[in-house]
């Protein structure tokens, strides 16, 4: 299953305020997920961020619920890339 925007929080109505604790009811029913997140979006990166940016991420994943994935890829655009391209 695809569930986009790891670290979102979910729309009203939903039983979990984070998306990640949505997505772990679905991993403990035992179904695969693939996700995407931005690295800036990593809990124990939030203050590294706010001092390289000046951006306050609000949205986090806790490390724990990283770190307990299966598999990880990381994947770096090169700069340039656009909607043109």
């Amino acid at each position: 299953m695809i569930i986009d925007e790891l670290p979102h929080t979910n729309p009203p109505g939903f039983s979990e305020e984070k998306r990640y604790q949505s997505i772990k009811k679905v991993l403990d029913a035992g179904i695969d997920v693939f996700t995407a997140m931005n690295i800036q979006h990593l809990e124990s990166l939030k203050d590294i961020v706010l001092q390289i940016t000046g951006v306050e991420v609000r949205e986090t994943v806790p490390d724990p619920f990283v770190k307990s994935a299966k598999e990880i890829k990381l994947i770096d655009l090169p700069q340039g890339i656009s909607s043109k391209d």
